[in-house]
């Protein structure tokens, strides 16, 4: 930073660009302190600030806890109309967070009309950071639920395009109605991988298993029989739902049809394997005659 600092001081010409990146390069390398002072000198002789400057300076704050030098760099980005940034704005979050201002980022949080991942995470810091533990899992949670409610209509999206899609597709699909409890939406998926002849797929059979659980709809029986190539993973999961919601019988039949089913496997292998002995005993009979 020494000789970056030396090259700048020669330069006949500073603009905001070279600004910003020695800002930024006191904010990543230390000392934070010589960033404000950048920053200052910035408005000291007449230059204006851009959506980039702010943020570096609001992490050297951040870092310092410089809660009055953070309140003064928002106010500047208020009067430069940069208060509206999703950028600059979750910087502003992280800052208060870390200065233990919670109060303030969750103003600033409310404020934002585009909330990204990153105002997020910055807020679900600040929370878990200053002890509001339950806060920040209800931001977590909106999070989750946005991104599956994304998912449903991008899906929407491809089957109206007819864009073609996988399984690994259909399952997230699947998942994201399950947490945000959209059955309806859900049905009209199931009755898509019936048709496409998919519900065989162990991974889109515990998929649906599961949401139709989520919903506490006895149903899930059917979608798990279903299943021809059965796997622990699918009984665990069914057995697990009728044992919680209380379903004994239910439980207990679906053992019985588990057992009935893979007997009948079973004595279908074992045919089978009796036939190809039969097969070859007779090729062997007739190659030796």
């Amino acid at each position: 930073m020494d000789y970056a600092c030396q090259v700048f001081d020669v330069m006949p010409e500073k603009y905001v660009f070279l600004w910003n990146t020695l800002i930024r390069g006191h904010a990543d390398l230390g000392p934070c302190q010589e960033a404000i002072v950048l920053y200052r000198d910035v408005h000291r002789i007449g230059l204006l600030p851009d959506r980039y400057t702010f943020p570096f300076v609001l992490r050297s704050c951040a870092v310092l806890s410089a809660l009055r030098e953070g309140r003064e760099v928002h106010c500047n980005i208020v009067k430069s109309g940069f208060d509206l940034d999703v950028f600059v704005q979750s910087f502003l979050v992280t800052m208060y967070s870390q200065c233990g201002e919670i109060l303030s980022s969750e103003v600033v949080f409310s404020e934002m009309v585009v909330r990204n991942i990153v105002s997020c995470t910055s807020m679900i810091a600040g929370y878990v950071q200053n002890g509001f533990f339950g806060k920040g899992l209800g931001v977590f949670q909106e999070i989750t639920m946005s991104m599956d409610g994304y998912a449903i209509q991008l899906f929407h999206r491809m089957e109206m395009e007819k864009v073609e899609f996988d399984y690994i597709t259909i399952v997230s699909v699947i998942s994201a109605c399950a947490n945000l409890g959209a059955l309806n939406t859900g049905k009209w998926v199931h009755e898509l991988v019936r048709c496409k002849g998919l519900e065989t797929n162990v991974s889109i059979a515990n998929a649906l298993i599961d949401m139709v659980s989520t919903g506490r709809d006895h149903r899930s029986e059917n979608c798990f029989v279903n299943v021809v190539a059965f796997c622990s993973i699918s009984r665990e999961i069914i057995i697990f739902y009728f044992t919680t919601f209380g379903a004994v019988y239910q439980q207990r039949r679906l053992e019985n049809r588990i057992m009935e089913m893979e007997l009948q496997i079973l004595i279908q292998m074992h045919n089978e394997l009796e036939m190809q002995r039969q097969m070859l005993g007779y090729a062997v009979r007739h190659f030796h005659h």
